[in-house]
């Protein structure tokens, strides 16, 4: 878990491209140019919310085994 240092709230007079790029999932992409033009259409400003966090933790678990799952392999066994 991470606590939020600072934030910020930005209105801006477009569609962000963050904002189309991450809808790319929803409509399939024969519909994405119709999409993307209705939402730029229908939004004259919207707002932009940047945060950033205090800390940041990796999780490697190529190389490092959580301790929860270091614990279920030694009370039931390895299962590979």
């Amino acid at each position: 878990m991470s606590r939020i240092r600072r934030g910020a709230v930005e209105i801006v007079d477009w569609v962000p491209e963050e904002h189309v790029a991450g809808s790319r999932k929803i409509p399939p992409a024969e519909a994405m140019p119709a999409w993307e033009a209705g939402v730029r259409a229908l939004y004259a400003q919207t707002a932009v919310i940047t945060v950033v966090p205090d800390h940041v933790v990796l999780h490697d678990f190529e190389t490092t085994v959580p301790k929860a799952v270091a614990d279920l392999i030694a009370s039931h066994g390895d299962p590979r």
